[in-house]
């Protein structure tokens, strides 16, 4: 924690002409119902710092922290986005670390591969992702773009201790967090990305993208130690949606050939319908929500990439309150069409004195033992957490 206020004071010094902003605040999440001989909660500092200077050269600097009061290992104060942007008349290029989103359903993004999951701050949250080091030209045309992007660097995957019901492994598994790569960790994967608006009767956004790399799903090989392995694929991938109405339409999908002989190639498929009923009481709005998520591959290929989605349905609503206080509510249930495991959640937030943010979410899991949830048991967690905003 006092290394990210120094941090901030050093932002605000250093970027003077700069503007800074962000968040402080606690979070605690009990589990109710977990595996044995696991923690029984976590509480944590959480903050965030964002510099940003728009002039000539458009720079950003993003800094979290995360101090976890009783799991030693669950803590860091690192730069998640830290790059330069030139801009051009019609186009601009950005070098550095940064964060990207690819997608459009709620629950689970299939295309959402530039970034990895920041597992020691929630291994459930999408929001949570780390930074990757890119470089990023775009070329603007009048309702659409293209994009190349370059990835030059893998980064380690580091896991909750032991005690910690997100410790993937048995308790006598020892994990090696250098992670294994077919090529060097420095050999590029290179993006293509076309992008852009229709504008009519029912709008339309739509993407395609293709891409040589390394895949963002990885495996795990065992020896000694457990180690996550990198490997190599070619992948198309797209994500559009229209509004009719007041129903979105929502689909993404991919194919991802391997080059590595272990992994077979693959497909993937999400679809999604969201239908709002606006102005349904007191002038808020109600959503109801239906995904469908499907993963066709062999038998060894998903049970070695621990694929999560493979043949589920999501089920849930949204609840926007549409106040000044920017409060929602949101949840459902997934339901796996192959197992018998079903995954439950609740979640709400609201602004409260314009500068405090307050949030909390229920999630109930009972997982099937061929699901690679497994290792949770039966597993229940509440969270709550209040977030200063400056």
């Amino acid at each position: 924690m006092r290394l990210f206020i120094t941090s901030i004071f050093f932002i605000t010094s250093i970027f003077a002409n700069w503007t800074v902003q962000g968040n402080l605040g606690l979070e605690h999440k009990s589990y109710l119902d977990k595996q044995d001989n696991k923690e029984s909660s976590n509480s944590a500092f959480i903050g965030e710092a964002e510099a940003t200077y728009d002039g000539d050269i458009y720079s950003k600097v993003l800094v979290k922290a995360l101090k976890d009061f009783s799991e030693n290992k669950r803590k860091y104060v690192k730069i998640d986005e830290a790059f330069i942007k030139f801009n051009g008349e019609n186009d601009e290029l950005s070098i550095g670390k940064s964060l990207h989103f690819w997608g459009s359903l709620e629950v689970f993004n299939l295309v959402d591969i530039l970034n990895s999951q920041d597992n020691l701050r929630d291994i459930f949250d999408k929001e949570y992702k780390k930074g990757s080091f890119l470089a990023n030209y775009s070329y603007f045309f009048d309702e659409s773009q293209i994009e190349l992007f370059i990835k030059v660097y893998e980064e380690n995957q580091k896991l909750n201790s032991k005690d910690s019901p997100y410790y993937f492994f048995p308790q006598n598994f020892n994990y090696d967090e250098s992670l294994k790569t077919s090529d060097s960790k420095y050999t590029p994967s290179i993006y293509l990305k076309y992008s852009g608006s229709l504008d009519s009767e029912n709008p339309i956004d739509y993407a395609f993208a293709i891409m040589h790399g390394y895949d963002k799903k990885r495996y795990f090989e065992i020896s000694e130690n457990i180690r996550e392995v990198a490997f190599r694929i070619d992948k198309f991938l797209t994500w559009n949606t229209i509004v009719i109405d007041a129903t979105l339409l929502k689909i993404e999908a991919s194919v991802t050939k391997s080059k590595d002989k272990s992994i077979k190639d693959y497909f993937e498929l999400g679809l999604g319908i969201e239908h709002t009923l606006e102005q349904l009481f007191d002038g808020n709005d109600l959503g109801f929500l239906v995904e469908y998520y499907r993963h066709s591959s062999n038998k060894e290929t998903k049970e070695k990439l621990n694929i999560f989605m493979q043949n589920d349905i999501f089920i849930g609503f949204r609840l926007t309150f549409n106040d000044i206080s920017s409060s929602e509510i949101v949840g459902g249930g997934i339901f796996d069409l192959d197992y018998n495991e079903k995954n439950f959640y609740i979640e709400a937030k609201t602004r409260v004195f314009n500068t405090l943010m307050l949030e909390a979410n229920i999630r109930r899991i009972l997982p099937a033992k061929e699901s690679m949830l497994n290792f949770l048991g039966n597993h229940t967690r509440a969270t709550l957490s209040l977030k200063y905003y400056f």
